[in-house]
């Protein structure tokens, strides 16, 4: 059993959400909005009248709203932002407050029960093809059925659930409810004149799990082509095959957070007469250099704390599969220090904690 209120519909959510503005529970709330015809964005406001535009369970992740909170929240200020977030989002913020990329003061999340989202692009394209992509997966909420097949990295995510946001609402189904997982979210709750009562969500979690099962199944398949496929460093240079090196998959990572980067220095800023030295030694160079360096590099830096949000495929213009590069090589890293990026506000971060002996086995 578990305290919870049973919303009457999903509207209502937004009602609440314009009552804590109103009430000065919050400044500001940051979400996903409707723009007229146009694409939805990530925003933040501070005016009641835009709630109506707030798009809480869009099908939809232009940008991950984590890098957002970071520049928000980077410093101490006494903004109190409501943010709505979908599970990946959550995990990533929780990874930015350990890394001190995120001041958390001020700050409350909820975050919900995710069936999965579309590319930007295919988005668009439903919407230019006369179809409702939102009405789409409300339909598989309603009917308690995924939607992560539209995606690759929706559809090999098995934690759909957030575990640490202050609110969580429990999204599937007709019936849904607002859940407080934190003592900040029950205070609100209760505040803000919502009744709590306990709730049995035995058949919900169930039901749920059918999906996790389902996702989890393919994401052992797809780990295990990926392990066979890319197996030595030639298999991996084919994997990377197209990249442009535009840097794109560095600067939608929440988890590549440096305000100043090794690779945007006069260090890969190479003078002239390198390109004499290495075409005499090489013969022809591939270009633009340091391709492969840029992705080790990233891997060693971000790995441990990826979340598997997918951004970095999200934005590569060539259509590299950086997901299964970026998602299975880190779970596989998380492994060695038996650590989940996001499972714990208070799990020490392994790249900030040196523990002696902990890689004898290796």
């Amino acid at each position: 059993m578990s305290l919870a209120y049973k919303i009457k519909n999903r509207e209502e959510i937004k009602e609440i959400v314009k009552k804590s503005l109103q009430e000065n529970y919050f400044d500001s709330v940051l979400g996903i909005f409707a723009e007229g015809t146009l694409t939805p964005h990530l925003g933040v406001t501070s005016k009641v009248p835009d709630i109506d535009r707030l798009m809480i369970f869009a099908p939809l992740m232009p940008v991950q709203a984590s890098r957002v909170i970071s520049n928000i929240k980077f410093t101490e200020n006494n903004l109190k932002v409501l943010c709505i977030l979908k599970p990946c989002e959550m995990r990533a913020v929780v990874e930015l407050v350990k890394l001190k990329q995120i001041v958390p003061d001020n700050l409350f999340f909820i975050s919900f029960d995710c069936p999965g989202v579309l590319e930007v692009t295919d988005y668009r394209s439903r919407i230019n093809n006369g179809k409702n992509p939102v009405d789409e997966s409300l339909a598989s909420l309603n009917s308690f059925n995924d939607f992560s097949d539209n995606r690759y990295a929706c559809s090999i995510c098995d934690k759909l659930a957030p575990k640490l946001s202050d609110i969580r609402i429990r999204s599937f189904g007709v019936d849904n409810y607002l859940e407080p997982l934190t003592e900040k979210g029950k205070i609100f709750m209760q505040s803000i004149g919502l009744e709590l009562a306990e709730v049995d969500f035995s058949v919900y979690d169930q039901k749920l799990k059918t999906i996790l099962d389902k996702r989890a199944g393919k994401r052992a398949l797809e780990r295990e082509i990926f392990s066979k496929e890319v197996n030595q460093i030639d298999a991996f240079l084919k994997e990377l095959d197209g990249c442009i090196r535009c840097h794109n998959c560095m600067v939608n990572c929440p988890m590549d957070y440096c305000k100043e980067c090794v690779f945007r220095s006069p260090v890969f800023d190479h003078p002239s007469e390198n390109y004499n030295i290495w075409l005499e030694r090489k013969g022809e160079v591939r270009l633009p250099a340091d391709m492969l360096i840029f992705h080790l590099t990233r891997l060693n830096h971000m790995s441990t704390s990826c979340v598997s949000c997918g951004m970095c495929e999200s934005s590569c213009p060539t259509g590299i599969r950086l997901t299964r590069i970026f998602s299975f090589i880190g779970e596989e890293t998380q492994k060695i220090f038996d650590y989940e990026p996001g499972r714990s506000w208070n799990e020490e971060l392994p790249v900030a904690t040196f523990r002696e002996k902990e890689l004898d086995k290796i």
